[in-house]
């Protein structure tokens, strides 16, 4: 039973890494609420959302063509240059154009520093993680691309309320060297050729419109109360996205995270749509065990939850789980006109959730169940389009 387990909790240290970092997550943003004003509660939650639109977009979906494009030979990554300096560029332009969009459109702190720090922070993780997880190096990418939420645990910690800037923004500075020390240790893994590779603007574009409209997707719910709530309503809400949602967001992309590996040299159609039953399945199960303890809990964790939270809060859960499987072969195998289909489709819907949410919602949280209905149709838009893909194997 010893070897039994020991094997168990080998196979699985990226996992419990991820798990450790969730709590750690819900550790912090519990803490940030105890303890921090108003204002600097409402920079923290601005610094949580701008860090997730970082590591979703911060290549304009160019790390994509960098996993798509380039074989692994004996532990060593094969690449194309091209691919390596679209990166560069994309990242540059994309350093810019946050910077300014967060400071002088969006949340306005005015602080081009974070911002910057943020951008730099999460290039240097993206760029690592997704090296090391093609390379099947499953416990150091997720060492690498969670690490710093132990580091803002530890901030928060230590700041308990006084300096709360300085103290996240000194944390941020530090995570930033080691994320570029382990970049430059892990550079000798890639090999650069001077193969061509065809279609490859095209696909660029696809992916780079398909991340912008997953950012727009996991994010306009909070554009939308940011810009016609007060900030107040905008930390409570983010708040409890952090507690309820966000650890399994992270579940979910350790989900995707795993597959798209596995995917590159097998796709059962059968066995995937069993995965997908058998994931979301155990996922509605877990969320409602955790939904109610919150709810018992949330005198203590200062977190007015209502019933009516539960239904939205479960499809949200179970569809993104279900649509990091679906994004994965997605991502392997869509041509470049499936990509642009869906990317049209997804920002019309995205743009009717919108305005129907400035039609018609008054309240804060019923814009939850206007993002449980977007997320639902792009999975189902992913699944129509690769319903004829054939299965395959490569080893």
């Amino acid at each position: 039973m010893r070897v039994t387990v020991s094997a168990l909790l080998s196979a699985n240290k990226s996992f419990l890494i991820m798990a450790l970092s969730s709590l750690l997550y819900f550790a912090a943003t519990f803490l940030a609420k105890k303890t921090m004003t108003e204002d600097d509660f409402y920079y923290w939650n601005v610094l949580l959302t701008v860090s997730a639109i970082s590591y979703s977009f911060c290549f304009f979906g160019s790390e994509q063509l960098f996993l798509r494009c380039g074989q692994l030979r004996s532990g060593q990554y094969y690449v194309p240059a091209n691919i390596i300096k679209i990166m560069i560029v994309s990242f540059s332009v994309y350093l810019v154009l946050f910077s300014l969009l967060t400071n002088m459109v969006l949340f306005r702190v005015n602080d081009f520093r974070l911002t910057i720090l943020v951008g730099l922070l999460s290039a240097s993780c993206v760029f690592v993680y997704n090296l090391l997880r093609i390379t099947k190096l499953f416990t150091a990418s997720q060492l690498i691309n969670n690490f710093w939420k132990a580091a803002l645990f530890l901030a928060v910690l230590i700041a308990n309320g006084s300096n709360v800037r300085e103290i996240l923004y000194a944390t941020l500075l530090l995570c930033l060297l080691v994320a570029v020390i382990v970049l430059i240790k892990t550079l000798p893994k890639i090999n650069f050729t001077e193969d061509s590779t065809d279609n490859l603007m095209p696909l660029f574009i696809g992916f780079a419109l398909s991340l912008f409209v997953l950012v727009l997707m996991n994010n306009f719910d909070r554009f939308f109360i940011e810009t016609y709530f007060t900030k107040e309503e905008f930390s409570n809400y983010v708040y409890l996205l952090s507690l309820l949602i966000m650890p399994f967001s992270i579940v979910s992309s350790y989900i995707g995270f795993k597959e798209v590996a596995m995917l590159k040299t097998c796709y059962i159609k059968s066995e995937f749509h069993k995965k997908v039953i058998l994931i979301g399945g155990g996922l509605a199960f877990i969320f409602t065990l955790w939904f109610a303890a919150v709810s018992i809990l949330s005198g203590y964790l200062e977190l007015d939850i209502q019933m009516s939270y539960f239904f939205p809060c479960i499809a949200i859960v179970v569809i993104k789980s279900i649509y990091s499987l679906y994004s994965a072969i997605f991502g392997l195998k869509a041509t470049a006109q499936q990509i642009q289909v869906s990317n049209i489709i997804s920002v019309v819907v995205v743009l009717l959730g919108a305005s129907c949410s400035y039609l018609l919602i008054k309240e804060p949280f019923l814009i939850l169940y206007v993002v449980a209905a977007v997320w639902l149709i792009r999975v189902l838009l992913f699944g129509f389009l690769i319903r004829h893909l054939a299965d395959y194997q490569t080893n």
